[in-house]
């Protein structure tokens, strides 16, 4: 917001570390971040969708595409750097089983039909 009116801050990037400790901890948290925002957009996908489970599978596979294309460079990056310390991804792995399971549910619902 600042930068977009034009108001310095005369915030510079080694200030990021006076709130995080390391690289390490900025990557676990960017990871964390894009497996938290995927989770939430599948769980209000389901919430809101026909119980019909080609239409879940169908919502799920459109949700996340759009959470992909809308951020690409995060999707890359909790997709891809899941190999830290296993105490830094622990959590975002988690959260990345539990997306998982809920497509999985839609694809089984459907299975069992």
């Amino acid at each position: 917001m600042f930068a977009h009116h034009g108001y310095p801050v005369d915030i510079k990037a080694i200030s990021l570390y006076e709130h995080v400790p390391t690289n390490e901890d900025v990557l676990a948290r960017i990871v964390h971040i894009g497996h938290n925002a995927l989770l939430a957009a599948f769980e209000r996908t389901i919430t809101r969708c026909d119980p019909d489970p080609i239409n879940q599978v169908g919502e799920l596979v459109r949700t996340h595409v759009l959470v992909h294309v809308t951020y690409p460079l995060l999707a890359i990056v909790a997709t891809n750097c899941t190999t830290s310390p296993p105490v830094r991804t622990s959590e975002a792995l988690a959260l990345r089983e539990h997306t998982e399971q809920i497509a999985l549910d839609g694809d089984s619902h459907g299975v069992e039909q």
